[in-house]
């Protein structure tokens, strides 16, 4: 017994981890108008002045680093930033005089995350083998090329290697013999993509290289990292439209989506940040170019980051969502890797003074000689946030990350803020004027997690909420998790436009989530083993009351104002705030 009581409060701080993949609250309305959100962005800008003048220690020398920051939001008019942060370093001589939206930064491996979104409005097939496009690479005696297929390439799980030619360090051959390694012959290196040694892989050689190289890992097993295999996503692009890369990012990219600085290396010198002393400004990629070598700007990926969270790109809102998921493991809990989205659940993004809970994070890092750069979607909230940097490349996590956290801590308040104040409130309805058909709701928003609690439901003062859970405990308790007294409710996000009163509105479906109660403890070994084990989204949508289910709820908004609250299992009819 006193085991159990001691396990209480584990279980309910483990209830907002156990939620449905997605917003807590709607996405924040008019983010850049918010005063929370201003007022962050204001001392965001203050801490980059104060980094960049030399105010606040930094581990890299500031005169060398130019950046650029832009954030977007899904519900932006256009996708011009609504708020950005520029700087040029002192020794920063040549490119641009001015470092603007539109100036142009090599994004390294961004590429990979262009190339899979050139992928996925290809209208290929992408779970055939990836030897229907590219017949060179059948035959191998190592890899299986015919298990391998481009979703696979795109998501770093096919076990292709890293790198042809360039993972061969040449230039670093006496360093070897130095210590210890017995020398080689120089035929014994790939006959092509070996910096100092030879020239650049041709399309043909390329394959020939890879098919007959040794497997990372079986494919599909897990993740391995793979800059080579965007090169051949490229490839069978090209097989299958006939465009080369440069005209597949022109034609299915920039065109389409309004972008004019994104492209293959080399990029405009005079539009460029261009860093001190060497770095990769100016070099031909070739083909490579799909897996790292394009050239953008902050103005172009802020527009490519509204186009995904605003569902506005050429994929279907459906196919935009199922992107934005984790393909697999990346060997911990709280990294996973997608197409190619390097995928991170944040414990602590939300602001110190706000509710902790996991945040997700889809991201795509990128890197060349001198310049680092970072795309992340923060979907929950409908936040793109892009950073670019040119010179030490040391700066770019810390840059970043002090973005990430400003900006989404200041999104989550907006949405809290937004949510207290129209959705945690009561609603009330009489149905023909009669007393027992009167349906009453009112609403909180917890102050431990920031979710939205369905605090009482009535009907003619009958206890709604308590038969509620009772009528689930008794109709799944024999084969499914019981329930406790606590039932949040999430948005699902599926939204139509509908009239009440002759008023135009919008109709918000939400599901109701019951707390689900840990497993008693038993004196047996692993009797606690499931009491982390996320069991909500079993329950969803299983009772119904003559077809209506009893999770599924509606609130109506005029704008950004809610106007009414329907539940339709109790036959309410939209409902008006109390007060």
């Amino acid at each position: 017994m006193k085991l159990s009581i001691l396990l209480l409060p584990v279980n309910i701080a483990l209830a907002l981890d156990c939620r449905p993949d997605g917003p807590v609250l709607p996405k924040p309305a008019r983010l850049g108008d918010a005063a929370t959100f201003r007022h962050a962005a204001v001392g965001l800008a203050h801490t980059f002045d104060a980094m960049s003048s030399g105010r606040i220690d930094v581990p890299w020398p500031v005169e060398n680093v130019s950046f650029s920051v832009a954030v977007v939001s899904a519900d932006q008019k256009d996708s011009t930033p609504l708020w950005q942060y520029h700087h040029r370093a002192e020794a920063n001589v040549e490119g641009t005089e001015k470092v603007d939206a539109d100036s142009q930064y090599l994004i390294g491996s961004i590429s990979k995350l262009i190339t899979d979104y050139i992928l996925l409005v290809s209208g290929m097939d992408l779970d055939v083998p990836v030897t229907q496009y590219l017949p060179n690479l059948s035959g191998s005696k190592g890899m299986d090329w015919d298990s391998i297929t481009l979703r696979m390439m795109a998501s770093h799980t096919a076990g292709v290697p890293t790198n042809y030619g360039f993972s061969d360090y040449y230039f670093l051959k006496d360093v070897y013999l130095a210590l210890g390694f017995p020398p080689i012959d120089e035929s014994e290196y790939p006959p092509c993509g070996v910096i100092g040694l030879n020239g650049a892989c041709t399309a043909q050689q390329l394959q020939i290289g890879l098919r007959d190289s040794y497997p990372v890992i079986p494919p599909g097993s897990r993740p391995a990292y793979s800059n080579a295999a965007f090169a051949l996503i490229a490839l069978a692009v090209e097989a299958h439209t006939g465009m080369n890369y440069t005209q597949q990012v022109d034609e299915l990219l920039a065109k389409p989506l309004g972008l004019t600085a994104t492209r293959p290396s080399p990029g405009h010198d005079s539009r460029a940040v261009i860093p001190p002393g060497q770095s990769g400004w100016g070099a031909d990629y070739g083909i490579n170019a799909a897996q790292g070598g394009l050239v953008s700007s902050a103005a172009d990926l802020s527009r490519l980051a509204h186009a995904i969270l605003s569902r506005t790109a050429a994929l279907s809102p459906a196919q935009t969502r199922q992107w934005l998921k984790p393909s697999s493991y990346a060997g911990g809990t709280s990294s996973t890797v997608g197409m190619p989205w390097e995928i991170r659940r944040h414990a602590n993004l939300t602001a110190v003074d706000s509710p902790r809970r996991s945040v997700t994070v889809y991201a795509k890092s990128g890197g060349a000689s001198q310049y680092r750069s970072q795309f992340a979607l923060v979907d929950e909230y409908g936040l793109g946030v892009v950073v670019l940097t040119a010179g030490d490349m040391y700066a770019l996590p810390y840059i970043y990350n002090a973005a990430l956290s400003v900006l989404v801590g200041a999104a989550d308040k907006v949405a809290r803020e937004h949510a207290r104040a129209e959705y945690a409130r009561g609603f009330s309805s009489s149905r023909g004027g009669r007393r027992n058909d009167t349906v009453e709701a009112t609403f909180t928003l917890d102050d431990d997690d920031g979710s939205l609690v369905l605090a009482s439901l009535s009907r003619g003062g009958a206890d709604i909420l308590a038969g509620w859970a009772k009528v689930f405990n008794e109709s799944l308790g024999m084969f499914g998790p019981k329930i406790s007294d606590t039932v949040r409710l999430f948005p699902t996000e599926l939204v139509e436009d509908a009239t009440v009163e002759g008023d135009g509105v919008v109709k918000e479906v939400w599901r109701l989530w019951p707390d689900v109660v840990a497993p008693p403890f038993v004196d047996l070994p692993g009797s606690q083993l499931d009491k982390d084990d996320c069991l909500g989204w079993t329950v969803g949508d299983w009772i119904h009351y003559g077809s209506e289910p009893l999770d599924r709820v509606i609130f109506y908004r005029k704008d950004a104002r809610v106007t009414g609250f329907e539940v339709p299992f109790l036959r309410s009819g939209v409902m008006k705030a109390s007060s």
